[in-house]
């Protein structure tokens, strides 16, 4: 490097190519350390949850199998109201042409 003459240096292109690639290669290992602890804590808080839902899991499980029991009942039972709702709806459609006949 060589001085200008007004407190400021001159510097080869060479020599700043090199600087640039050095920032640029220290950048990226940067990045990259930054992300693998990134993903290192988030791996290990993903085996946590896991640890910790295992014993529950099997629990939750067999709730939500109640839960579709139940509705799949009460679906049959809507069912079953509405083929007999619509039996008395056919009789009182009979009877209604019946009195509008007379």
């Amino acid at each position: 490097m060589k001085s200008d003459g007004n407190g400021g240096y001159v510097i080869q292109k060479g020599a700043f190519a090199l600087i640039m690639v050095i920032i640029a290669l220290l950048s990226c290992v940067a990045t990259v350390v930054a992300y693998s602890v990134t993903i290192k804590s988030d791996v290990a808080f993903l085996k946590a949850e896991y640890a910790e839902a295992g014993p529950r899991h099997t629990e939750v499980i067999n709730e939500l199998k109640e839960g579709v029991n139940s509705n799949i009942n009460t679906i049959i039972q809507n069912q079953e109201k509405i083929i007999s709702m619509q039996a008395d709806i056919t009789e009182i459609k009979a009877d209604v042409k019946e009195l509008i006949r007379k």
